[in-house]
């Protein structure tokens, strides 16, 4: 009987694994929406910044 249940791999072990690349997808994707805000924040600030130092 052990013999037999190792062959078989368990249903268990292959459903997490999944469950991980469809969460690392997800991750990467709220990382990138997250870096293109921050890139758009850090232009908008720089943007700013060179209107202040012209009035000043």
């Amino acid at each position: 009987r052990p013999a037999k249940e190792s062959k078989v791999p368990p249903p268990v072990f292959t459903k997490p694994k999944i469950q991980k690349l469809t969460e690392t997808r997800s991750e990467t994707a709220i990382f990138k929406s997250v870096y293109s805000c921050v890139k758009r924040i850090e232009s908008k600030v720089e943007t700013v910044m060179k209107e202040i130092k012209d009035q000043i």
